[in-house]
């Protein structure tokens, strides 16, 4: 009998223990499973910053388009005035020019 018992113990033991190796499988597999989700997960979010780092390489080069286009609005818009400003300045030295020059021709006497 202790033969038996041996052999029950052992076969208990095996059973156990293949018991205890399918639940490490399982577990391994579900291991294997979640790494995959987040490997897949993980290139997701990659992909999504490279989607990201386009768009602001794309944007950040519409704003430095937008900006030389402003300074070249803004230097226009410059010029314009200064040229308004000279010519109202010269349409007001050439009305003084007409009223102070006949004056000063003709005399102080003559006021």
């Amino acid at each position: 009998m202790s033969v038996n018992n041996e052999f029950r113990k052992q076969f208990d033991m095996n059973t156990s223990m293949s018991s205890e190796l399918q639940s490490l499988k399982d577990e391994k597999l579900k291991i294997s499973m979640k790494v995959d989700d987040l490997k897949s997960q993980l290139n997701d979010y990659i992909q999504s910053c490279e989607v990201l780092k386009d768009m602001n390489s794309e944007l950040t080069q519409k704003v430095e388009d937008m900006s030389v286009e402003l300074k070249e609005e803004k230097r226009h818009n410059w010029l314009r005035n200064t040229k308004h400003f000279a010519l109202l300045s010269l349409s007001a030295l050439k009305k003084i020019a007409q009223v102070v020059i006949p004056v000063y021709l003709d005399g102080p006497g003559r006021f």
